[in-house]
């Protein structure tokens, strides 16, 4: 888990609307559901009327259980998506 710091300087969740995409940032803190099952019931409303996905960019400061630090890079335009995970040790 994030450090009081991190917590206190990143917004756990936020509906953001760039270049015409709603994009939900959801950070997963919870109980009781998996991360994907939370994070579909805060944004089913908002992202999921229409065409939705989920990615899940893993953590480039705490690789948990997982090989790698990752993390998402998202390039958006009017015609095209493209995403990229990004895998590193440092």
């Amino acid at each position: 888990m994030d450090g009081q710091p991190v917590k206190e300087s990143v917004n756990g969740i936020e509906l953001l609307d760039i270049t015409g995409y709603k994009i939900g940032i959801f950070h997963g803190h919870g109980q009781g559901k998996s991360m994907p099952e939370r994070a579909y019931d805060r944004f089913k409303d908002e992202l999921y009327q229409e065409q939705g996905f989920m990615l899940n960019p893993g953590s480039p400061t705490n690789k948990r259980k997982e090989r790698w630090y990752s993390f998402l890079l998202l390039e958006l335009s009017e015609k095209e998506i493209h995403a990229q995970l990004k895998f590193y040790l440092p």
